[in-house]
């Protein structure tokens, strides 16, 4: 983790949660003696990826989302959308999964065909498909958007931009507490017993893993759809995921 100056707004980072977690002293104070309690445990806190990437903490603790940018060298990001092109994996820069207003609706892209000819004419339709994925709330991830959407990323909306744009890859941050020494002062683990969420905080995060999900979102009638990978869901591929390797990789049942 690069040094954080003290004095940078936490506002500034797309990933505030990772900033509170892996930073233990205020950087105002150079003594080490002032410890800060605004890292708060998200383990087990939901029971799939998409509650998971949509989840926060609470207002009154900062809001933080879990939901996280993912970044490769030269801090190119990785997450977002993705187009299929020969069997391979291309990203979309145009667009932002942080740059959605609302939920994120799948679609199945049907062509519109003539009764005589069967040939596929015009950009054909669009078809709603299951559950929309929910989004964070609250200040943090909409000062987040906003910044997004200020440099011109959008989500997919149009049927060209949905047919062209259909794979998302994104990320999710989970925060586990160390539990208190014997007799450890001062104690780095708070534990709020009466709070019914965001029960425990602490300096800094003991572990920290970055779950992913990268699946076909949107459905292109007559093509293959690429099989999810879900760390979440298996967490087998956790410990030892690559998302270099999935994103070469156009995984189909």
């Amino acid at each position: 983790m690069p040094s954080v100056p003290g004095t940078e707004d936490i506002r500034n980072f797309l990933n505030p949660k990772l900033k509170c977690c892996l930073n233990e002293i205020d950087g105002a104070f150079t003594s080490g003696s002032h410890l800060k309690f605004d890292c708060v445990e998200n383990a087990g806190v939901a029971s799939n990826f998409d509650l998971l990437w949509a989840g926060k903490d609470q207002d009154l603790n900062g809001s933080a989302p879990y939901a996280t940018l993912l970044a490769g060298f030269g801090g190119k990001p990785i997450s977002g959308f993705y187009a299929l092109e020969n069997g391979s994996l291309r990203r979309c820069s145009e667009f932002s999964e942080f740059a959605a207003l609302g939920p994120i609706q799948s679609f199945r892209v049907d062509p519109v065909q003539t009764v005589v000819q069967q040939n596929s004419v015009g950009a054909g339709q669009m078809v709603p498909v299951g559950s929309p994925l929910p989004v964070p709330t609250g200040a943090a991830f909409m000062h987040i958007r906003t910044e997004v959407r200020k440099k011109g990323k959008t989500v997919p909306s149009t049927i060209d931009e949905v047919r062209r744009c259909p794979v998302l890859l994104r990320a999710a941050t989970v925060v586990s507490c160390k539990k208190n020494a014997a007799g450890q002062i001062p104690p780095k683990t708070y534990t709020d017993a009466t709070a019914s969420a965001d029960k425990v905080r602490c300096t800094s995060g003991s572990v920290v893993q970055i779950h992913v999900q990268l699946r076909q979102l949107h459905e292109i009638t007559g093509q293959p759809t690429m099989k999810t990978v879900d760390t979440v869901v298996d967490s087998s591929q956790l410990s030892t995921i690559s998302v270099d390797e999935i994103l070469k990789l156009r995984r189909t049942p």
